[in-house]
């Protein structure tokens, strides 16, 4: 990477958005979970899916750009300590760089710069990403599913749900992460992507030496908050979201 401390004259480093985008995850769930306590329980339904929304995509964002910054480094900067040189790409690795910007899932992504380092994605860990993933997908371009209630009518305008079938088969789609549907995303479905991203961060520390610095902003203050090979990922995500409180202050 260049120059990572400033000197005197020209400076030049690396933008990426992985800080901004851990940092908006950590806040929305964290702010979630101080009105979960307070608002009722309809209200409380809503600000818990909009919250769980929008977690899931600014964590799956944060890891994406960590990892196009590894990726620009490996074969996009020559100034880079992790560059590649073209002539000692074969073509497996000519196939990969061509598809790492347009269409290469991001759980490949991970897995290529592990092993980079000797080391190995763990299958839990990739069948989670790789739900995240659609689950992401989904969110952000509009998938589409259908939902089919069994009524009870109990007044002129009003009925209770009986049942329900939706045309996705949430639990086998998402066996790991066991997210559920768009209607019932939850504060804890953000908490899982939180956790799956985290993580996955955890492995790249490992595999690059690098660590991954945000500053969420929870009341008047900033807060640093690091993700190291070392880690304690349950520790950090109690550390940072906390346990859900509950409506009676629980």
């Amino acid at each position: 990477m260049p120059g990572t401390t400033p000197q005197e004259g020209l400076w030049t480093f690396y933008q990426t958005l992985t800080a901004t985008h851990l940092q908006a995850a950590l806040e929305t769930l964290h702010d979630a979970r101080e009105r979960l306590a307070s608002d009722s329980d309809h209200v409380r339904h809503i600000k818990a899916r909009h919250s769980a929304i929008s977690a899931i995509i600014h964590c799956y964002c944060a890891l994406e750009s960590a990892l196009n910054l590894l990726g620009h480094e490996m074969f996009d900067d020559p100034e880079s300590r992790r560059y590649i040189c073209p002539q000692h790409r074969d073509v497996p690795l000519e196939l990969l760089v061509k598809a790492w910007s347009r269409k290469l899932p991001i759980v490949e992504k991970l897995r290529f710069v592990v092993s980079r380092a000797g080391l190995t994605c763990s299958a839990s860990l990739a069948a989670q990403l790789a739900e995240l993933t659609t689950l992401r997908n989904w969110l952000v371009h509009g998938f589409i599913y259908k939902t089919t209630l069994l009524l009870s009518r109990t007044g002129d305008t009003s009925f209770n749900v009986l049942g329900r079938e939706d045309s996705v088969e949430w639990q086998k789609r998402f066996p790991n992460s066991k997210f559920q549907p768009f209607d019932l995303l939850s504060y804890e479905d953000g908490v899982t992507a939180l956790r799956i991203v985290f993580e996955a961060l955890k492995q790249l520390s490992a595999a690059t030496e690098e660590s991954f610095t945000a500053t969420p902003c929870y009341g008047e203050g900033l807060h640093i908050f690091v993700i190291s090979k070392s880690t304690d990922v349950s520790a950090a995500i109690e550390e940072q979201v906390g346990k859900k409180k509950q409506a009676n202050g629980g």
